[in-house]
């Protein structure tokens, strides 16, 4: 966790035994949740409106895939002719206003107040004195209804100024494992002021609620505007804008959880007790809020998935569906991201699923063999030679290796042939290795030095001097001029001294004489 991003404002600190429901399971979480519960085992909301997780759920899954709520205009009162979200009149309207019936508008507060009301059964003249709304209860009906209730909460507070600081911080959130779907998130800054129970002091434009999900409705048919499926970082709101990335949406929607202004804390208010890990002697069950208890399926608990087999209990290590594999920690959560096991580090997808064959990460590449353990040493695709270090990542650029140098290029691939790099020619070999003296290539000879580069002009051999013209091609069985002088070169490239040629004589330094 971040000390950055998540503090706790104030109030009863938690124990790891409270954060986590028995030793060992989930360290990270146990680790995350030292923070501070107001009014710890009082009201939830459950007790006071006579509906918990089952309910709120159950109503909300009736309108994944339609426009009860999904689309609904915020704050603009736009004349319809089928509002069928509201057509009775009882949802809370924009800016927490008793509804119009054919005004299709629903603000923040409106859309917590109306999936509760309906999720409860209560009546609406009930419901819009009981569940906290602008309309209803005016400014501060949140802060004023916790405190006067006794309804247990927990705020965090973050130092947020990007969209990016913003995700990571409610991500830690969600890995504390306080938050389960159904709960309530208010967003507020301190513009309204703190008061030392860990909510505002007043109400504030700034301020923003809604309802968490996570991914409680994956793999469910979805209506327009369902947005970031798949990501624990998910509530149902009706909102206008993201302060973090300037989107506007202006509707009912599902997002990441977004503020409309630079946030400063984050408020989570528990509908039910929820659920709770339970271990008998066949080992670690969940027993959900409602009682029930998943068995022969995944199950995310807290942020993290979890699978259980046809009894209930949670499986841990290897397991196999459909083909795919994935890997169950000892404490059950499913891995995903690098897994050390046994010796090997192995890679899974965001889904849990172990990854095989080319893998990026953070801008570096890694090959997993079929079995996904890691691959390290140089690695032969389709006839094609790529080198993975040490640490698994596929090197680029030049390589010393065995005493060797290699070079690879941009997509790992080892080149051989004639290089042109830093202003110079250098000659691979076919095994990769770069040359270095005299080397022939096609009919010509050329002289690499020991770095590699090809040379020109006058070259010692360190037993006679040769000459590499323009093109760095090692002159042989001819005469040249050069800088005024001319000289000889035998078969092998030597210049010849002290000796007769065609009838010519050269000196002791190459030159010829008469």
């Amino acid at each position: 966790m971040r000390g950055k991003s998540l503090k706790f404002a104030g109030g009863a600190v938690i124990g790891m035994a409270a954060a986590c429901m028995f030793s060992g399971m989930d360290a990270a979480v146990a680790q995350a949740a030292y923070g501070v519960t107001y009014n710890e085992g009082g009201n939830h909301l459950e007790d006071l409106w006579g509906t918990g997780y089952n309910e709120v759920l159950g109503w909300l899954g009736q309108h994944t895939n339609d426009n009860y709520y999904l689309g609904t205009i915020h704050s603009v009162a736009a004349p319809n002719d089928g509002d069928n979200r509201n057509p009775a009149g009882d949802c809370q309207g924009a800016n927490g206003q008793t509804d119009i019936p054919g005004s299709a508008v629903m603000n923040c507060t409106g859309f917590v107040w109306h999936v509760m009301y309906k999720a409860s059964g209560m009546d609406h003249d009930t419901a819009y004195a009981t569940i906290p709304s602008l309309g209803g209860m005016g400014a501060g009906a949140w802060g004023n209804y916790l405190q006067n209730n006794q309804v247990e909460y927990r705020t965090y507070y973050g130092d947020n100024n990007t969209a990016a600081e913003f995700d990571q911080f409610v991500m830690d959130i969600v890995n504390d494992g306080y938050i389960e779907p159904g709960d309530v998130i208010w967003l507020w800054d301190n513009s309204a002021g703190m008061t030392g129970t860990g909510i505002a002091a007043g109400s504030s434009p700034n301020h923003h609620i809604g309802i968490y999900i996570g991914t409680y409705f994956d793999g469910q048919p979805h209506a327009y505007p369902w947005v970031d499926e798949a990501s624990p970082n998910r509530w149902w709101h009706s909102f206008g804008s993201n302060a973090y990335t300037g989107e506007s949406w202006m509707c009912n929607l599902t997002s990441k959880v977004s503020p409309g202004a630079f946030c400063d804390a984050i408020t989570v208010i528990k509908l039910g007790k929820g659920g709770q890990w339970l271990q008998d002697a066949s080992g670690w069950w969940w027993m959900r809020s409602d009682g029930s208890y998943p068995a022969g399926t995944w199950e995310m608990i807290k942020g993290k998935w979890y699978l259980f087999d046809e009894r209930g209990y949670m499986r841990t290590g290897w397991v196999n569906q459909n083909g795919t594999w994935y890997y169950l920690q000892p404490n059950g959560a499913m891995q995903t991201g690098w897994g050390w096991i046994n010796g090997q580090w192995y890679y899974f997808s965001q889904s849990g699923a172990m990854q095989i064959g080319w893998v990026l990460d953070n801008h570096s590449w890694y090959f997993m063999q079929n079995d996904g353990s890691m691959y390290k040493g140089w690695l032969d695709q389709d006839g094609t030679w790529y080198y993975m270090n040490g640490s698994g990542v596929m090197q680029t650029g030049w390589l010393y290796q065995n005493h060797a140098w290699y070079y690879l290029l941009g997509n790992g691939a080892m080149y051989t042939g004639w290089l042109w790099d830093r202003d110079q020619w250098y000659f691979m070999y076919s095994d990769g290795s770069m040359a270095t003296g005299m080397i022939t290539v096609g009919n010509a000879d050329y002289y690499q030095a020991p770095s590699g580069e090809t040379l020109y002009g006058w070259i010692w051999k360190g037993d006679a001097w040769c000459y590499a013209d323009a093109d760095g091609v090692i002159q042989k069985n001819m005469w040249k001029w050069i800088d005024g002088e001319c000289y000889y070169f035998d078969s092998t490239g030597n210049m010849a001294v002290d000796t007769w040629i065609d009838g010519c004589y050269v000196n002791s330094s190459g030159a010829w004489v008469y």
